[in-house]
């Protein structure tokens, strides 16, 4: 975590609380925040996996004019 200089965080209320990989995964809250500024892909397509949502992130980075305007990988 230091390479990313991240924090970790519990949720200990909210739908986040209780991970299920079919509804409350990584991606839901992903896209719960990054949805916000519009690419809500998850009321596009319904349920989706993280791959496909990297996938998606991916392209969108490839895209000129995109919201996705670079990437770290870890």
């Amino acid at each position: 975590m230091q390479d990313a200089n991240a924090q970790l965080y519990k949720f200990k209320t909210s739908k986040f609380k209780t991970y299920f990989v079919l509804s409350t995964n990584c991606v839901l809250l992903a896209d719960s925040t990054i949805g916000q500024v519009g690419t809500d892909i998850l009321n596009l397509k319904g349920f989706i996996t993280p791959g496909t949502y990297q996938d998606y992130l991916d392209k969108e980075y490839g895209k000129p004019n995109s919201l996705v305007v670079s990437k770290t990988i870890y």
